[in-house]
Parts: structure tokens; sequence; C-alpha cells
């Protein structure tokens, strides 16, 4: 591994929790979609009689609905280990990969705070 790469290791770690926070907001918005359409189809001999009945309400069918924006607060990170033991890595580079990573670390931490508070 290049020395670049160590710092770009230490933001992806720290921003993890973001990805996945998206996926699951993505699969969760698919299944309420999916729900939704559920929920409408079959219901057209149920909406003409609630119309017959009820003639001064808004039918069912001409309403909206819409599904809401859907988010979910990304996890905190927590790296307990990190080991870097790698035959091209020498221990004199040691203290500066460290720096490095923990710097973009504090940096992804920072970006990923924004976000929360955003939220």
């Amino acid at each position: 591994m290049c020395e670049g790469e160590w710092s770009a290791i230490g933001k992806r770690c720290a921003l993890a929790g973001v990805q996945r926070a998206r996926e699951k907001e993505k699969t969760l918005k698919t299944w309420f979609e999916t729900w939704l359409a559920a929920a409408n189809v079959g219901n057209d001999d149920v909406l003409a009689e609630a119309a017959a009945v009820l003639p001064s309400q808004p039918s069912l069918s001409t309403r909206r609905f819409e599904i809401p924006n859907i988010r979910i607060l990304p996890h905190l990170p927590m790296l307990t280990t990190l080991s870097m033991a790698a035959a091209s890595i020498k221990p004199d580079m040691y203290p500066a990969l460290i720096a490095e990573f923990e710097a973009r670390w504090a940096e992804g931490v920072a970006q990923l705070a924004i976000t929360r508070a955003r939220l």
C-alpha cells in the first residue's frame, strides 16, 4: 500500500455507516412503494361503495399518497484495532502512516457529525 492509501482508508472507515444508512433508506423506500401499490390493488369495488355511501367525502382513489422522505441516522464509527503489518511497509514508516490515517479519520468523523446534525 502506498502512503496516500492509508489516509483514504481512514476516511472510508469513518464514513462506512453513511453508505449503509443510504442503502437501508433505499430498501425501506422500495418496500414502502411496494406496500402502497399492493394496498391500492383491488380496492376499486370498495372505493365505489364508499363513494356511493359517502358522496360528500373525497374518494380514496382521488387522494394522492406521497411517500415520506425516509432518512436513517448513520451509526457513529467504532474502530477498535487496525493492523498495518505488511511486507511492503517498513516499521519506520508507521508513525507517518498512523498520523495520515488519524487525520483522515478525524476528517471523516467531522463530516459524519455534520451529516448527523443536519438530520
